[in-house]
């Protein structure tokens, strides 16, 4: 895909999931003597800044998670395929193999 730099950036959800990766390491920072240093932490903050300018560029070379493209097509279509209903679909006609013919094959 071609860069274009009119498509837009999911800021809050890149924000959100590098808050979490800070909450994981910053656990790991308490329990754990050897990684409390501050190169730690500014590798941490180093990382962030790396994290936001890889989903810039995947943004604008026109990536998108599937989450994302599921919620984009039930936001259009009026429903989210999320919710949790299943699409309601035909049911197929009965065989002698699902028992929906007559008799049995074994009745022969």
């Amino acid at each position: 895909m071609a860069f274009d730099i009119s498509r837009p950036v999911q800021w809050k959800r890149l924000c959100i999931e590098w808050a979490v990766v800070c909450v994981v390491v910053g656990v790991m920072m308490l329990f754990s003597d050897a990684l409390r240093s501050p190169g730690n932490v500014l590798g941490l903050v180093f990382g962030f800044v790396v994290y936001l300018a890889f989903g810039w560029t995947m943004a604008k070379l026109g990536y998108q998670r599937q989450r994302v493209r599921w919620d984009r097509a039930g936001h259009a279509s009026g429903t989210s395929p999320t919710n949790g209903v299943a699409p309601s679909r035909s049911r197929p006609a009965p065989t002698k193999r699902t028992n929906g013919g007559r008799g049995s094959a074994r009745q022969r």
